[in-house]
């Protein structure tokens, strides 16, 4: 394995031996998102607000998915962006692993490392913040192209009430230009090494990665920019990865909460392939995969893949934002554009 990630898996066994066991056992400390729901389609499905477990089929109480979350070390939280139910539900079990004694660093998907002094500096102004809500406005967030940031709010609001790391996980712009245009040889030795990106994935990885971007694109990105840009993806999964690695490694905390994309916390080819790249041993980690209902679709085989192993350790339902097919809007658009 090369020098970085050897320092980086030696720093998280150190941190490991010197912090005390989880609790064995952790009731859920509030009650889950449930209605009345954010989103407003389907609110009635009968799989809406429920957990199941991908190994087992069997349902799961709030209480169990708590247990596991406390019990786990790296707890990998995906969603839809722009549904404010999967954010709810990453803000209640980020609560509820801290309300359980667990000391999280929390690292965002949506903030790029470069980003992070201003982090830094906005929790050492003075007087202190009282709350994450002077956070977005720190990071300029309005004009980030994510969601709102009221949504991403709860889970920076709890790192800072509990004095935890809040870090940035993803890659700065202009190093996913450089992956995209010029590949890995473009990157600085030290965060190419950082990154392992030198290990080629397995085909299989590699063919899934290639159509996650096919599909994210809508069909519509030329067949010559599709490596280049699943290379950008792995890049940003090994970022995110890395930044898991340094927030376990922090005295301070016990273990991590990532704060991303469905795509990104997929267990075959996304972060948690990464962590184990850093020697973080898969089963210290748990993935949780929010994912929208399906009309006519009420058993959770109907959202996984069928010939491959399930994505996420545990699966919750909600309703679903909206029913609008972006890639329709987005041929229409382009379109018009060649016309």
């Amino acid at each position: 394995m090369r020098l970085a990630a050897a320092a980086a898996a030696a720093a998280l066994v150190l941190a490991a031996a010197s912090l005390p066991a989880a609790p064995a056992s952790a009731a859920a400390a509030e009650p889950p998102p449930g209605p009345p729901w954010a989103s407003p389609l389907a609110a009635d499905h009968p799989l809406a607000g429920t957990f199941w477990s991908t190994a087992t089929g069997e349902r799961l109480s709030p209480e169990q998915v708590v247990d596991r979350a406390v019990d786990s070390r790296v707890l990998l939280l995906g969603e839809r962006h722009d549904n404010a139910d999967h954010h709810a539900l990453q803000a209640w079990l980020t609560r509820s692993v801290i309300a359980a004694g667990r000391r999280p660093a929390v690292v965002y998907e949506m903030m790029e490392t470069d980003e992070q002094p201003r982090i830094d500096a906005w929790r050492r102004s003075d007087p202190p913040p009282a709350d994450a809500a002077g956070l977005g406005d720190a990071l300029d967030w309005e004009t980030s192209g994510w969601p709102a940031w009221s949504l991403y709010a709860p889970m920076a609001e709890a790192a800072l009430t509990a004095g935890l790391p809040i870090l940035a996980g993803n890659l700065p712009l202009e190093t996913v230009r450089s992956l995209a245009r010029q590949g890995a040889g473009s990157l600085p030795p030290d965060l190419a090494e950082r990154l392992v990106l030198a290990a080629d994935d397995a085909p299989e990885v590699q063919e899934g990665l290639i159509a996650d971007v096919r599909a994210g694109h809508c069909d519509l990105m030329p067949d010559a920019m599709l490596a280049p840009m699943a290379l950008v993806q792995r890049g940003r999964d090994a970022m995110m990865a890395a930044v898991v690695v340094e927030g376990l490694a922090d005295p301070a905390t016990d273990m991590a909460i990532l704060i991303a994309g469905n795509g990104h916390v997929r267990e075959d080819r996304g972060v948690p392939l990464r962590l184990e790249a850093l020697e973080v041993p898969r089963d210290h980690m748990l993935t949780v995969g929010p994912l929208e209902v399906r009309d006519g679709a009420v058993a959770i085989t109907d959202y996984l893949p069928p010939d491959s192993l399930p994505p996420y350790d545990i699966v919750w339902f909600s309703p679903r934002a909206d029913d609008v097919d972006h890639c329709a809007a987005l041929r229409e658009r382009m379109k018009n554009k060649n016309h």
